[in-house]
């Protein structure tokens, strides 16, 4: 008997691990954002929550759609970074890799 790998393995994995994997790391970076204060530029149709969870299959993002998102993530000269989204991501107990 041989072992054979499914050559579908990782795509069936992506498929569903990742919706729910993406949508604990938006809880988190809801509540890192919160504590980071509301100031933070809120676009009017990402009001009520800014941290969505969008596209399906392998393709799955958590986005912050405030105007000021980037600024929040990554900091400016005069605001400190407060990075939502990359510490959700440790929060959920995954690993981020940046290109």
């Amino acid at each position: 008997m041989r072992f054979e790998l499914d050559p579908a393995f990782e795509t069936e994995l992506a498929r569903e691990f990742l919706p729910a994997a993406a949508e604990e790391v938006a809880g988190h970076a809801e509540r890192f954002s919160r504590q980071s204060g509301r100031g933070w530029m809120p676009n009017r149709d990402a009001k009520r929550q800014p941290i969505q969870v969008g596209g399906s299959g392998e393709d799955v993002y958590v986005a912050n759609h405030n105007h000021g998102a980037h600024l929040q993530e990554w900091g400016s000269r005069n605001n400190s970074a407060h990075a939502p989204l990359r510490r959700a991501v440790g929060a959920a107990g995954l690993r981020l890799e940046e290109e």
